[in-house]
């Protein structure tokens, strides 16, 4: 024990006797809801089921679920806690692989009052996000480093698989560098409408070189887009075509699937108002591939400061309905930037986190700041193959003293033979003493009842196309705006440039 206590030592409790709870106790601690009951003033994750009512833990804490593939993850915890969540009427945002969620949970929310989207991020065909739309309202609100924060959270997000894949991240870094530079122009110029991954695409594309290169020279010299893209643009030839493959490979995904752009080209709800009316979002994420991974982290990233901010603007400084995130396979979604502040700063602000890993090692793979992640939670410990979590919860849950020697509380080898048959879960509540629960599936509380339905599918409506040449024209006529009218009135200066642009002849270099 002495080896798990020096290297675990930043996960042990304070107590190192301290025993598991009494059922009274472990009781005490959780809210009773009513099977009978319509409402509930509070709810939570059910852990305990007994004498026609559910015990929740309504507190505030965040929780992480750790348990293997085909551990009853969704049926013992993740469904009961949908339908739970309803009595209190809390919002929830739920990752959904597959769908099931949706097609078992969204009929019965929506009889209950609650507005239900579904973003379906492996066919498609349901509401629509624009991750951009965000990054647009902070610049319009004034917040322009906020803005330029959000644009570089986007670029890290859609460059990270060409980085992984890569032999040189140099390219990568710089394939960043100019998509900062094309979006941070992007807001000098474009409507809320506009600014999106289309209107982004289409600024990339090899046919609006020209035009963009134009846009570029007359953009003032110290603004932020115009040095991000001048790196890259003054870079040797051979050098700036490898920069602008790179380019071109990372929005290959959004051009080869016009389901995806369309989807990602403006959003079909309000992002800003989940916690105005009860709520549910589901992520519907594919479970065969990892392509959406980093779209669905930014989604989590971008709510989240949202509801934050939101919370913060109240005199309260907290939300005034509750919001849920029920991750399910959280250690698959890539990773979120600045996640551990935002679960330290979720939980006074009515934010609650629920994640399901497999693995202690999925959080700490992905996340520097693992440890405060893993602190910020209480945890249930279904079942693990992996020995690092196996000899980590054995840890955290402390030591017993027998005949003046001290053991494990729950060994490994305990962990791992819990029944998955009999619901048995390891409950690890925040400044409580462990307790060995058993837990309820999803079909054996009287009170649920289901409806099952397929996810829909939205009409399209037809989409104006973003045509640059247009756009210069009507800054040229002053009917649109770039940095400045004293800008504007320079660019005028350069009519000829018109018929260059318009016929793709001649060279730029004339015309400094």
């Amino acid at each position: 024990m002495d080896k798990f206590r020096y290297k675990y030592e930043k996960y042990l409790p304070v107590y190192k006797n301290g025993g598991f709870m009494e059922k009274e106790d472990f009781l005490g601690s959780l809210y009773k809801i009513y099977d009978r009951q319509e409402l509930a003033p509070k709810s939570g994750i059910p852990l305990y089921r007994g004498m026609g009512c559910t015990y929740t833990d309504a507190d505030e804490d965040h929780y992480i679920v750790f348990g293997s593939t085909a551990s009853k993850k969704s049926r013992n915890i993740a469904m009961p806690t949908i339908e739970m969540l309803t009595y209190a009427r809390e919002s929830m945002i739920i990752s959904d692989s597959k769908g099931e969620l949706y097609k078992r949970h969204s009929r019965g929310l929506e009889l209950k009052g609650y507005h239900v989207i579904a973003l379906d991020f492996k066919n498609m065909r349901a509401d629509k996000w624009n991750p951009m739309e965000y990054i647009y309202d902070l610049y319009e609100a004034g917040d322009t480093d906020g803005a330029l924060s959000a644009i570089a959270d986007f670029a890290e997000v859609i460059t990270e698989p060409s980085k992984k894949t890569t032999n040189d991240i140099y390219w990568a870094l710089m394939a960043e560098s100019k998509l900062q530079g094309y979006m941070d122009m992007m807001l000098h110029m474009c409507t809320g409408e506009e600014y999106n991954i289309r209107t982004l695409t289409e600024f990339l594309s090899e046919k609006n070189e020209n035009a963009v290169e134009f846009l570029t020279k007359c953009m003032p010299s110290n603004a932020t887009a115009y040095n991000n893209i001048r790196k890259v643009d003054d870079l040797p030839p051979r050098t700036h075509v490898t920069v602008n493959s790179t380019v071109h490979g990372i929005i290959k995904m959004f051009l080869l699937n016009n389901r995806l752009m369309d989807m990602l080209s403006e959003s079909s709800f309000d992002i800003k108002g989940i916690d105005e009316r009860p709520t549910a979002i589901f992520m519907i994420v594919p479970d065969n591939k990892d392509t959406m991974n980093g779209l669905i982290g930014l989604f989590v990233s971008q709510l989240s400061q949202i509801l934050i901010a939101k919370a913060d603007s109240v005199l309260e400084g907290r939300l005034g309905r509750r919001i849920n995130w029920i991750l399910d396979e959280f250690g698959n979604i890539s990773k979120i930037p600045g996640f551990s502040s935002m679960i330290t700063a979720a939980r006074s602000r009515n934010i609650r986190y629920i994640m399901f890993v497999q693995s202690m090692k999925q959080i700490e793979t992905k996340y520097e700041d693992a440890d405060n992640i893993i602190a910020n939670c209480s945890k249930i410990f279904l079942h693990s193959n992996e020995v690092t979590t196996l000899e980590q919860i054995s840890a955290i849950c402390g030591s017993k003293i027998i005949d003046n020697k001290e053991y494990p509380l729950i060994s490994v080898s305990e962990l791992q033979q819990l029944s998955k048959e009999k619901g048995e879960a390891l409950v690890l509540k925040n400044r409580c003493k462990p307790y060995m629960t058993r837990l309820t599936d999803i079909d054996d509380y009287p009170s649920f009842r289901f409806e099952f339905r397929d996810i829909p599918s939205l009409r399209r409506r037809k989409r104006r196309e973003t045509d640059i040449m247009d756009m210069i024209h009507e800054i040229m006529e002053n009917k649109r705006s770039f940095y400045s009218r004293k800008t504007s009135k320079e660019i005028c200066k350069h009519e000829e440039l018109l018929e260059i642009l318009t016929n793709g002849s001649g060279r730029w270099d004339n015309y400094d």
